[in-house]
């Protein structure tokens, strides 16, 4: 059974919550049924083509089952249509590699992959439960409370990508799994990127995400952190409000008027959207600061969102902003105090001396008239008037600071001149050039024939490996590629990979 026919006549059985009681049975050492020789993957996997396939996009995912373990397991693989695209490939085995890569409770987790019978084939855990979306249309709109652990299983999920310098771009209730205990998995890593780079046109994702996109993804700007928080800010905005803050629409007409409102138009609050007093005053102001169109005025992370989400549900936020207390700072060139002359200032007599001339109080009770006196009019020290030489001896100390860092960086320089360096200090690394040794580091890594995207892969890269720059950077499609040598058991392979790749040795 070479060619799969994987034409979806059902439900995603990622979202199947099969009872224990409904697996089949087996002694050990007995054959499977379903351990069909022609539908093993990677000698262990048996594929249960049987099953309704799953939507995933460009690709599909079918039931399984561990040989070893006896543990259920989904098998993801490319669509017919795509199989012989060497972009879609490249696509779905980088997302083989990121998940393979990452390891987090609250990350779907992948088992294995392999490319054999003309296809790719990720094996990844089964996960228990419903989608996000199943939960929402079951439940929604849920209260502040049920939404506390999902935000959070999922802020958490998006922090160990973004701490891997990745970006999801694709969080939606459809790519969430809520297990039975109430914890989340976030699954479908097949449009991630590096942060700092523009969204990828070819790896958009689906058309029905077009409500959660952020506005630099629309815009063609850089990604970042922030475009996950803006989603998920979206995600939450629909699990308290019934609704997304932008309803997609089935046209293209409507959805690029959605498009065009997040640009232009703030959401409506989600109390007024979900129509009741059922959500407390610091809920809009809050999932409102995750969807602000500009990225720098968002959360600095999800966690940071789920903890400013959490403080308000446990009563810890201000109740005008819904934001954490800060306390302002007076400006610098004001003076101190602000009171004009003649207004009494209740304090301590030494706090009013230091303000003004402290008047005789008729009760005693600490309330002085200050006059205004501004921070310079300060008496002379005590200190200064009883010893004279105490001026004598701070300026001598001054001079011996200033003679000791005149010493430190004369050291400096005659380090950086006669060595190049400082010791345990700084050391300067090596240039990137032909024949230095680099590093390679970012999402998808192989080499390619030629300086261009659509050129034959000659060999994989491992991430965080080394490799050998062969000669100078080349101008491809999308900027310069180095030409580089990789050992491999077939002896020295030659390709490109694009400069962003190439890190320091």
């Amino acid at each position: 059974m070479d060619a799969v026919n994987d034409q979806r006549a059902g439900s995603p059985p990622i979202g199947d919550d099969p009872a224990p009681a409904d697996e089949p049975e087996s002694q050990p050492g007995a054959a499977s049924p379903a351990a069909d020789p022609r539908t093993t993957i990677a000698g262990r996997y048996a594929v249960d083509l049987q099953t309704a396939p799953g939507d995933a996009g460009i690709a599909v995912t079918y039931h399984g089952r561990d040989l070893r373990t006896r543990d259920l397991v989904m098998v993801k693989t490319l669509r017919l249509e795509y199989r012989a695209d060497p972009d879609m490939r490249a696509r779905f085995r980088r997302e083989a590699r990121l998940l393979q890569f990452l390891s987090h409770p609250n990350v779907i987790r992948a088992l294995t992959f392999t490319e054999e019978r003309g296809a790719p084939w990720l094996v990844l855990e089964h996960v228990r439960g419903r989608t996000l979306r199943e939960e929402i249309e079951i439940g929604a709109p849920f209260t502040v409370e049920e939404v506390v652990p999902l935000l959070e299983g999922l802020a958490a999920a998006l922090d160990h990508l973004h701490a891997r310098g990745l970006v999801h771009l694709d969080v939606r209730p459809e790519n969430v799994v809520v297990r039975p205990d109430g914890d989340v998995k976030l699954v479908d890593f097949g449009v991630a990127q590096a942060a700092g780079t523009t969204q990828d046109a070819t790896d958009g994702g689906p058309a029905d995400n077009a409500s959660l996109l952020a506005p630099e993804q629309v815009c063609g700007e850089p990604i970042s952190a922030a475009t996950d928080v803006y989603a998920l800010g979206c995600v939450v905005y629909e699990l308290v409000a019934g609704k997304p803050p932008f309803v997609p629409q089935e046209s293209a007409e409507g959805r690029n008027a959605a498009i065009r409102a997040r640009l232009e138009q703030r959401p409506v609050p989600p109390s007024i959207a979900r129509g009741s007093d059922a959500l407390p005053a610091w809920v809009d102001d809050v999932i409102l600061g995750a969807l602000e169109r500009d990225p720098r005025l968002r959360y600095g992370s999800a966690t940071s969102f789920a903890t400013v989400f959490r403080s308000g549900v446990e009563g810890d936020v201000d109740v005008e902003t819904g934001r954490p207390r800060r306390r302002e700072e007076p400006p610098r060139s004001r003076q101190v105090p602000t009171n004009e002359p003649g207004i009494a200032v209740k304090g301590a007599p030494l706090l009013a001396s230091r303000r003004g001339e402290a008047a005789a109080s008729a009760n005693g009770s600490g309330v002085v008239d200050a006059a205004f006196s501004s921070l310079s009019a300060r008496a002379p020290s005590p200190r200064r008037a009883r010893d004279p030489d105490f001026g004598m001896v701070g300026r001598w100390l001054w001079r011996a600071v200033v003679l000791a860092a005149v010493l430190n960086v004369a050291l400096i320089v005659a380090l950086l001149m006669t060595r190049g360096e400082l010791p345990g200090v700084w050391t300067p690394g090596a240039a990137t050039g032909p024949g230095a040794i680099v590093r390679i580091a970012g999402v998808g890594l192989v080499a390619r024939e030629a300086p261009d995207r659509g050129s034959p892969i000659v060999a994989d890269l491992p991430e965080g490996g080394t490799v050998r720059i062969s000669g100078e950077p080349a101008q491809g499609e999308n900027g310069l590629w180095w030409p580089i040598e990789i050992e491999t058991a077939n002896g020295v392979v030659r390709g490109y990979v694009p400069q962003s790749w190439v890190q320091g040795p």
